[in-house]
């Protein structure tokens, strides 16, 4: 009985550590969401190539913000990405 109530007791503690903890990630390393955060879209799909052939042509992908965050909350991250694309040169 004693080794059951000292399990009790570290589970409660531990229990206890993680509802006070202001991190941001539970125990398996997963980030969990506050309600004053940030909340992003998902990823559009990428876009065509800025030209079709030769150097510098760019692609990009957007997101749009859901919820702005609160006061203490996690900030807003990129709302866009862009790439290169490879393409052939053109031609003369």
């Amino acid at each position: 009985m004693a080794m059951m109530e000292c399990v009790s007791v570290l589970v409660e503690s531990l229990v206890r550590e993680l509802e006070e903890d202001d991190e941001e990630e539970d125990l398996w390393g997963h980030y969990q969401q506050r309600e004053n955060d940030c909340v992003l879209s998902e990823w559009s799909e990428w876009s065509q190539c800025t030209t079709t052939c030769g150097i510098n042509a760019q692609k990009i992908r957007s997101r749009r913000v859901e919820r702005e965050p609160g006061a203490g909350g996690r900030p807003c991250g990129p709302r866009s990405e862009v790439r290169s694309c490879q393409l052939l040169p053109c031609p003369r």
